[in-house]
């Protein structure tokens, strides 16, 4: 009974559809070398902002331009740039001094 109610076909489809959309940055982040731990979080945050949208029980003025940008994002920057970004975040995690004090 429970697991009627949960794979009702509007959920799994729209489900499906998010997946097939958010692919579409998430191999774009892929080839910019990101993670795959990373990946996979990005993916079901993405999925997770967009069914929670697309259910009307959040708050959409705020849930839809979030999704937009971190949909919108990785493929707008370069891969470059977002290697970049990803070795700024690693930068706390090593010892030594940072390279504005040597």
């Amino acid at each position: 009974m429970i697991g009627r109610m949960l794979l009702t076909p509007w959920l799994l489809a729209a489900t499906l559809a998010l997946v097939a959309v958010v692919a579409i940055p998430t191999r774009r982040l892929f080839l910019a070398g990101v993670g795959r731990g990373m990946l996979m979080t990005y993916l079901l945050a993405l999925v997770a902002l967009g069914l929670l949208a697309a259910s009307g029980r959040g708050p959409d003025r705020l849930l839809v331009p979030c999704f937009v940008a971190a949909f919108v994002a990785p493929l707008s920057a370069r891969p470059a740039v977002i290697r970049r970004v990803l070795r700024r975040g690693d930068r706390a995690d090593r010892d030594g001094p940072p390279r504005d004090a040597r």
